[in-house]
């Protein structure tokens, strides 16, 4: 397979900080080629215990992976960086990483919109 685009969105509410660095040295290494944008501070959507804020990233990197391959990955590492199962029920998210389009498939369209700015600047 040739080399493709693939954005994904990182989210974190619980030690948000430490989180996302877990994550993003993990990203790194599996992708040395990763941009990341800055973290966000957002306000928690459709949280009834739990009103932490969420700390939010885009990234973009380039792979020979498809589709599956790069979530398969992705979930790997929300694992090692301590998602449970639970997280959602329990509203305590320690890593979050999603696949939102992996070269011209968009994965996830609203989420991508969402992000559409700090696409445009990575």
């Amino acid at each position: 397979m040739k080399e493709v685009h693939c954005i994904i969105s990182l989210g974190s509410n619980t030690d948000a900080s430490h989180h996302l660095q877990q994550a993003y040295n993990l990203l790194v290494r599996a992708y040395p080629n990763i941009t990341f944008s800055p973290i966000k501070e957002t306000a928690p959507i459709g949280m009834h215990h739990n009103y932490s804020p969420f700390y939010n990233r885009v990234a973009r990197f380039t792979t020979d992976q498809d589709a599956d391959e790069v979530r398969a990955a992705l979930k790997v590492m929300e694992r090692f960086c301590g998602r449970r199962p639970d997280d959602k029920e329990h509203e305590t998210i320690h890593i979050d990483i999603d696949l939102l389009a992996h070269g011209d498939t968009i994965i996830k369209p609203m989420d991508l919109a969402q992000y559409q700015h700090d696409i445009e600047n990575l």
